[in-house]
């Protein structure tokens, strides 16, 4: 028997927005690739969201699982249409973000039908704000959320489910 490939995770850019502690860039390590990568301008791509869509519609009959992670998926504009046509196709997607651009993106993900949805937190907003190198960003991702309280339970109502992520660290 050959093994099946039921899921897939996928960096779709990039970038992030963060200087996070815990990583290459909050932490300035010039010698890692992603510091390197992520520094110079050369280097920035996104994934052609063509050949991505071409591989899942072949892959359609035994994909079950899309997840968005690494970097941040929400800075890649074409995200919803991208998780609109994999829900069209029947593959449950699932994106981690790190909350930078939840303003803009949440309801065009709940829109383009996303059913899992995590957002990094590290704990309460001093702890979280200080790991993740950006003032109010806790109390931003807490704002989005409040204000679209009522359009994340409507989709609740459809299977939508919303999930922390936390890295766990020594701070």
């Amino acid at each position: 028997t050959y093994p099946k490939l039921a899921s897939l995770s996928i960096s779709v850019n990039e970038q992030c927005g963060l200087y996070c502690k815990m990583c290459d860039l909050g932490i300035k390590n010039k010698e890692s690739s992603m510091y390197r990568f992520m520094k110079n301008d050369h280097f920035q791509k996104e994934l052609d969201a063509e050949v991505l869509l071409k591989r899942c519609k072949e892959l359609k009959e035994k994909l079950e699982v899309v997840q968005f992670i690494g970097t941040e998926p929400t800075l890649y504009k074409k995200l919803p249409e991208v998780i609109k046509e994999m829900v069209s196709m029947g593959i449950r997607v699932t994106v981690t973000t790190n909350g930078i651009n939840l303003k803009n993106m949440l309801i065009p993900l709940l829109d383009a039908g996303l059913m899992e949805l995590y957002i990094s937190i590290d704990g309460p907003s001093e702890v979280h704000n200080n790991i993740r190198g950006k003032e109010r960003l806790f109390q931003d991702i807490m704002g989005v959320l409040e204000e679209n309280k009522e359009a994340i339970k409507r989709a609740k109502e459809k299977g939508f489910q919303l999930g922390i992520g936390v890295a766990i660290t020594p701070m």
